[in-house]
């Protein structure tokens, strides 16, 4: 074994050896940690002995012999030949035979006796030492100890004389220096491999048996070279090679982590004595022979693989026990309810403690803002096991709905049994309620959602204020998303009156509402609050993120896309600071639709793409029209038609045809059929979305355009004058100035003869530019195109055609100028 950073201490020794050779004995006292190297550096000193013509005689303690008389004296005893034959009644006579016996083995040669762990000895071996010990300088004997930082009260006695002895030299072992460490990596021959002489240095706190092993875990594994095996069998010997308070302390050290507030601080070592029933100056002790060991620095292990050694010395219930004292420590401290509620999962004991459960909560709380969704998850859960209260598991249970579905809603179906149970029962408020109903809708459990709430707010408006509120707003909500319940609501519309008496809190998404509302009602004057609600909503939960979706909603229903374009994008980066997936699918989900509107194609793809990885389509329940829609609409007019069938193949939910995004399915799924030449298909769809439209009372251009769609369809299929009908009743009901109306003027020159398209497509062209459309836009300039064509302008034609390319590649499509 290659020895580094001893010379001093080898030259001390190898002195003390050559006045031994002159007949001037000695006694030199080597103490150091566990695994410090002493007995590399007895078992080199006594080769030098035995080379330099001295007999060794060899010892080694061991705490399990202690109580075994003379265990030691025997052992060297057996080296010489000689029996032990003790007279108990006289030791000191003892004393001298053995003395005796040494130097007759040794005849004429000096005389090297080496104890390794002298601290374990038994008491009548040390007094035979002792003996030795007090004569050498009478003879040619040295005596060479080695022993522990940590001594048993009996042996103090001992070391206390030896050391008042002036023949005895002491001498203390540290750590290896990073120049010590080099020493042994370079004799390890591990060039070419990613350690260095720092990081194993960094690893092992210079502790030689510690670097040792990790150069043969490196040795073992030349590309890792990370600690292996071999480490942690060393980790193991340090430890039990130390006292049983350095052990326990250990393992505080490691169940705690860095969850130990404030290291260093005064009451760091009052803290873990509390823990672990011990004093504080033993505590100190203990943690400053693991530091010097090598396994801690600054109450922290120095690498995770010896923490993990550690931990593995526990028993399961010892762990839950040391984690179930850690959290009440902890929490009696001050410390972060994260820090309190990682404890009490880890303690496997039934925690009927009065602070538990609301330190569990706001633990989950903490970590939901941190995005750190499983461990809110498993926080709640443990919160729910403990808590005794039947309104209190009801909370906790609709907390754990939404934790699970905002981080993966297809999780969050198990809880709502349960839920509408404590509903019925009148054990959840307003708010989880509301939270339980959008939760059924979104996965298409409608009528339990409207069962719910009428049977606990059978008379809505008229209750308390706080619960006409947040159970007045999902109705809205619910009315909105599935415009089958809105019935006379909608004909009367919204005012600013129906919010009177409402909280504050729920004053923004009540407005959000009533924009929507309003729009679908075919009011734009409620507009006017758009700027007002948006910011005030900051996605601080779910209520506030349906009502700022309702309000972006609600601006592009309006034609409002560029700001609807803005407010998404705001959203979208706040969804990804929260660190939310379903959030941040959901408003990916409505960037696509935005997009989709302002005829961004490739972009619309990306963001329904990310919105579907974010969320797999089976967790999107009837939401699923929101992406799926976009994705069919992006990738048909980019001309990819193998990938939107790829679309249409993805089950979708029947409930999901009676909400409003159901709508926008149809139509995607409309264009498709119309993109591959099945007109009649498209037709079908086209006239299902009026039917849908027209019973709901929801016959809005803005919100699908369906007689234009089914009045291409109808082009297709070569009934010019259904077609035109369809464009003129279309242009009766457009707004003034709208997408819609650009596109039926489009599509109602297609049915006109050349000559006749001209004003029609200029017309078509200009409300287009002005709304933003840019595919709509690129279609129409490509049918302006067609038409000069048709006419022999040609110059004319070919600039139309160039423009018509540019928009084309702006907006990532296919090319519009092949012939109809």
């Amino acid at each position: 074994m290659t020895l580094a950073d001893r010379d001093d201490e080898l030259a001390v020794l190898r002195d003390t050896l050559t006045d031994c050779l002159t007949g001037n004995g000695g006694v030199v006292m080597i103490s150091g940690v566990p695994a410090s190297g002493k007995t590399a550096l007895l078992q080199e000193f006594s080769r030098y002995a035995t080379e330099s013509g001295a007999v060794v005689l060899a010892a080694t303690a061991s705490p399990r012999e202690r109580a075994e008389p003379l265990g030691v004296v025997g052992e060297l005893l057996a080296e010489t030949g000689a029996t032990r034959s003790a007279d108990s009644d006289s030791p000191s006579r003892f004393c001298r035979e053995f003395r005796s016996a040494l130097l007759e083995f040794a005849g004429d040669k000096p005389l090297v006796v080496l104890v390794d762990d002298a601290q374990h000895s038994d008491l009548a071996s040390l007094e035979c030492l002792l003996h030795a010990a007090r004569r050498v300088r009478s003879a040619r004997i040295l005596v060479v100890l080695t022993e522990n930082t940590r001594l048993p009260r009996e042996y103090l006695a001992v070391k206390a004389e030896l050391s008042s002895m002036p023949h005895c030299r002491q001498l203390r072992l540290d750590l290896l220096s990073l120049a010590g460490v080099r020493v042994l990596l370079t004799a390890a021959k591990l060039d070419g491999t990613p350690v260095t002489a720092a990081s194993c240095h960094q690893v092992t706190g210079g502790n030689p048996l510690l670097v040792q092993a990790f150069l043969e875990d490196c040795q073992a594994n030349r590309a890792a070279c990370a600690p292996g095996e071999a480490f942690r069998a060393a980790v193991s010997y340090c430890l039990y090679r130390g006292d049983p308070a350095e052990l326990a302390l250990a393992q505080a050290l490691a169940v705690l982590g860095p969850d130990l507030p404030a290291p260093g601080r005064a009451d760091t070592q009052a803290m873990l004595g509390e823990l672990l029933g011990l004093d504080v100056p033993s505590v100190g002790q203990a943690i400053g022979i693991l530091t010097r060991v090598g396994l801690v620095r600054d109450y922290l292990f120095r690498h995770e693989t010896a923490r993990t050694v550690v931990l593995e010395t526990l028993l399961p219930t010892e762990r839950a026990a040391l984690s179930g004292r850690a959290a009440r420590v902890l929490h009696d401290r001050g410390s972060s309810a994260m820090v309190v509620a990682r404890h009490l999962i880890a303690a496997d004991e039934d925690t009927t403690r009065s602070w538990a459960v609301p330190v569990l909560e706001e633990a989950a709380e903490q970590a939901m803002k941190c995005g750190q969704g499983e461990p809110a998850v498993v926080f709640l859960h443990r919160a729910r096991e403990i808590s005794a209260d039947e309104r209190e598991q009801a909370r906790l249970t609709a907390e754990l709905a939404k934790a699970e579905w905002r981080f993966a809603p297809h999780r969050g179906l198990r809880y709502l049994p349960d839920l509408v149970t404590h509903a019925r029962h009148g054990r959840l408020a307003p708010p989880d309620v509301a939270g339980l109903c959008r939760h059924l809708a979104w996965h298409g459990q409608l009528d339990q959602a409207l069962a719910v709430l009428d049977a606990v707010d059978p008379n809505p408006g008229q209750g308390a204020a706080a619960t006409s509120g947040d159970l007045d707003l999902v109705r809205r909500w619910l009315r909105a998303i599935f415009p089958e319940l809105a019935g006379p609501a909608r004909a009367n519309g919204a005012s600013p009156a129906d919010v009177d008496g409402v909280p504050a809190g729920v004053l923004g998404p009540r407005w959000a509402s009533d924009m929507l509302t309003g729009v679908l009602a075919g009011d734009h004057d409620v507009l006017a609050k758009s700027e007002q609600v948006l910011p005030e909503v900051l996605l601080r939960d779910e209520a506030e993120l349906a009502s700022s979706m309702a309000a972006v909603v609600a601006l592009v229903y309006a034609g409002k896309l560029e700001s609807a374009a803005s407010w998404c994008q705001s959203l979208v980066k706040e969804s990804e600071y929260q660190k939310a997936p379903a959030w941040q699918a959901l408003l990916k989900a409505l960037q696509a639709i935005v997009q989709i509107r302002q005829g961004r194609m490739a972009e619309a793809e990306a963001s329904a793409e990310d919105a579907v990885t974010l969320v797999p389509p089976p967790g999107w329940g009837v939401f699923l029209a929101m992406p799926l829609p976009s994705l069919l609409l992006a990738t048909t007019a980019m001309g990819k038609h193998e990938q939107a069938a790829r679309y249409l193949r993805i089950p979708v939910p029947d409930m999901m045809f009676r909400s409003v995004f159901g709508l926008q399915y149809l139509r995607a799924r409309g264009g498709y059929y119309l993109a591959t030449d099945r007109h009649q298909a498209a037709l079908a769809d086209f006239q299902t979305c009026g039917q849908l439209m027209t019973g709901w009372e929801l016959d809005l251009p803005t919100v699908v355009p369906w007689r234009t769609d089914a009045a291409q369809a109808l082009i297709g299929l070569g009934k010019l004058d259904l077609a035109r009908d369809l464009v003129y009743e279309q242009l009766l009901r457009c707004p003034a100035g709208g997408s819609p109306r650009g596109v039926s003027l489009r599509v109602l020159a297609i049915t006109r003869a050349a000559e006749e398209r001209l004003p029609l497509l200029r017309e078509s062209i200009g409300t287009l530019d002005r709304e933003g459309d840019r595919y709509e836009l690129t279609l129409a300039v490509a049918e302006l195109a067609r038409t000069h064509h048709e006419l022999g302008e040609e110059t004319k034609a070919a600039d139309l055609s160039a423009r018509a390319h540019r928009l084309a590649t702006e907006c990532g499509v296919a090319t519009p100028l092949t012939p109809r």
